[in-house]
């Protein structure tokens, strides 16, 4: 029987435990269970290639052992990734071998963790929530769709609505808004059924109906349906606020209102919505070290540029403090994108030329040159050269 240490270690097959030091919430050591998951991955490979009948057994066991061992601790890195996303992403690097090998195995085999109570929700949103810092588009999509057709063969219903409101949000970034729209029909169904005949655990059903409401909102907002998308966010909320108080969730739907609000031109409403999303993140995490941290502070710097902009006629003073404001929060967000490693991405070249555009209001004209140019040259890197020319 082969079996190379050396190839297992670069596998990142055997390693130690080391949770301890990066949570914060959680500074108790993990169990022995919980930290011999390498074990299990281990014990796969030593297996996969004697296949008899009692070997086979063992090895579907040692499958089935790792994808519920480990999706608890994926389940704590999205947790971290709530408090503090540097240190999540480390976590992720050192993990990487094994959260492919689990999603992948958890798309074909395994029971699909389940969202039936309002901590079990948003630990689910929370994994869903890492899988932005690894997987593109494309690979999320597939996962969401496997995980939610085994979810529906599992009669597990709840967990069916809540990834396939997860696929529809990947089809809204895919630009797919239609067809996204027309998914999510048949978990609302589902949902209005469970309520009628479920009466325990409605706490997690609005939370998943809060979701499906999110994702149509986003749908709508990005068609230019901004009645329909706001009455969307508007029920999403609501559901949200009856059952949960700050979360990583509840900043994000608040943020989508604000946006729908720029979009109607009503600044104001905006700026509040993205200054109250901002609020709840730092209320609910230590860090500002989070994902959407510097995306919020951008919405922000946005909301006080659109704010001088309506004023600067029959205000100048009013909007000169506006757009200081603008570029002060831009600012703000684009260090923070540094401290995450997060920069020189799409999104700063965005940052970058809202700040060029706020210099240019204010007539500091070579510094918003500087700041075009450098938004210019980061856009070149992912977009053909044809359209980064007329990107202004």
């Amino acid at each position: 029987m082969k079996f190379e240490l050396h190839y297992l270690k670069c596998r990142h097959l055997i390693e130690q435990d080391d949770w301890g030091q990066f949570t914060r919430s959680e500074p108790s050591r993990p169990s022995p269970q919980e930290a011999r998951y390498s074990l299990h991955t281990l014990t796969r490979f030593f297996l996969q290639d004697n296949r008899t009948p009692p070997m086979a057994a063992l090895y579907i066991q040692a499958e089935h052992n790792f994808v519920k061992l480990f999706w608890k601790r994926l389940e704590k890195i999205g947790k971290l990734a709530e408090t503090n996303s540097l240190d999540a992403l480390a976590q992720i690097d050192d993990n990487r071998v094994h959260l492919e090998q689990c999603l992948d195995l958890l798309i074909r085999e395994g029971a699909v963790p389940d969202v039936s109570k309002t901590k079990r929700f948003h630990k689910q949103y929370s994994v869903c929530m890492t899988w932005e810092l690894f997987l593109d588009i494309s690979k999320r999509l597939k996962f969401c769709q496997n995980v939610a057709e085994r979810a529906l063969k599992q009669g597990n219903r709840r967990s069916y609505c809540f990834y396939k409101a997860m696929e529809a949000e990947q089809l809204v970034a895919k630009f797919q808004y239609g067809k996204a729209i027309q998914m999510l029909q048949k978990p609302f169904a589902i949902l209005e059924e469970l309520e009628s005949i479920d009466q325990e655990e409605k706490n997690s059903m609005k939370l998943v109906k809060a979701l499906l409401h999110y994702v149509k909102a986003h749908a709508f907002g990005c068609m230019q349906k901004n009645g329909d998308a706001l009455s969307e966010i508007k029920t999403s909320l609501q559901q949200c606020k009856s059952v949960s108080g700050n979360s990583y969730f509840a900043a994000r739907l608040v943020n989508q209102q604000g946006a729908i609000y720029m979009n109607m031109g009503k600044y104001m409403e905006s700026l509040d919505c993205h200054l109250n999303a901002y609020e709840i993140l730092k209320k609910s995490a230590a860090s500002d070290l989070l994902l959407d941290v510097p995306t919020y502070l951008m919405n922000i710097g946005t909301g006080y540029s659109e704010m001088g902009k309506d004023v600067r006629q029959q205000k100048p003073l009013e909007a000169i403090k506006h757009f200081e404001k603008a570029i002060d929060y831009y600012d703000r967000s684009l260090s923070t994108e540094k401290r995450l490693h997060m920069d020189e991405y799409i999104k700063t070249a965005l940052t970058l030329k809202n700040k060029a555009m706020a210099y240019c209001h204010l007539h500091r004209l070579s510094e918003g040159l500087r700041m075009a140019e450098q938004s210019l040259t980061i856009r070149r890197k992912y977009l053909p050269q044809t359209l980064a020319l007329f990107i202004y």
